[in-house]
């Protein structure tokens, strides 16, 4: 068998998704969702800094200090190890938020689709519903990535106001910056899913993406694998991969996310396309 025919199916399946594709990033560059979206993750880490600077009183009176004090603007990005058991809500500002965002952009735009009834002309001109959750995801990814660059550059900027410093281990940042950038490939597939199946009930997928993106779903096993010394075990789940991605990454912590990543993003896009074969698209 020649090079070329085997090349032949994948040359058919870009060719079959290429137009979908080009249509999805089309309205998503020409409405205003992404940018807001962008926007909004630029300036979370400013407010962040703020609210956690500062004291506040309880009801007696007593002055109360901060539970988190950011000394370095790289903390807004991510701790400086991993994290993998939360104990304050403070602990879940840091990037991690920019996918529970993408989670809500792609529950608007995809709950658009079936309230609007466009997702009907597509699948009259592209039978394969496979083609539509992965362009769906890819537009959910490459959104995500843009506001993990939005979210680092709020962060200097706040960072740099704040005076705060701006020591950090150059590798460990980088390597930490790019295991959360291939995270956002499985996190979309995963609120690709929850879309996909609340499709009419917009409130519900916008609260599922929220829970889903906290991970509070396996907060529990978190706590029981850190009284155990297990915690690294977390790296089997997208919210554990995310939570052992810090200012220390290694490679290590690179190839855990790709895999952690690769393999719910593969879950995830076959559940949603099953969902889309066997249910009505009203």
């Amino acid at each position: 068998m020649s090079a070329t025919t085997v090349s032949q199916p994948k040359t058919i399946a870009m060719n079959r998704i290429s137009p979908m594709l080009r249509l999805d990033f089309y309205r998503l560059f020409h409405t205003p969702l992404l940018y807001i979206m962008m926007a909004v993750a630029a300036v979370i880490p400013a407010l962040v800094m703020t609210m956690s600077g500062a004291s506040t009183t309880d009801a007696s009176g007593k002055v109360v200090e901060p539970t988190i004090v950011y000394t370095n603007a790289f903390q807004l990005i991510a701790p400086q190890h991993p994290q993998y058991v939360i104990s304050d809500f403070g602990d879940y500002a840091n990037i991690n938020m920019v996918y529970i965002f993408g989670g809500m952009l792609l529950a608007i735009f995809i709950g658009h689709d079936y309230m609007s009834g466009f997702v009907k002309n597509v699948f009259t001109v592209h039978s394969k519903k496979r083609d539509y959750v992965i362009s769906k995801i890819a537009i959910g990814t490459f959104s995500m990535i843009c506001m993990i660059g939005t979210y680092v550059l709020g962060s200097m900027v706040s960072g740099l106001l704040n005076g705060k410093s701006f020591s950090v281990s150059i590798v460990g940042l980088l390597l930490c910056l790019v295991a959360k950038v291939i995270l956002a490939l499985g996190f979309s597939s995963l609120f690709v899913l929850i879309s996909v199946l609340f499709r009419r009930l917009l409130g519900i997928s916008i609260v599922g993406s929220f829970f889903f993106g906290t991970g509070m779903l396996v907060m529990g096993a978190a706590a029981v694998l850190a009284s155990m010394g297990l915690e690294s075990l977390m790296g089997v789940f997208l919210y554990g991969a995310a939570s052992g991605a810090s200012l220390s990454s290694t490679w290590i912590t690179v190839i855990v996310s790709l895999a952690c990543s690769a393999a719910w993003a593969l879950i995830y896009t076959q559940l949603s396309t099953f969902i889309l074969n066997h249910r009505d698209l009203a």
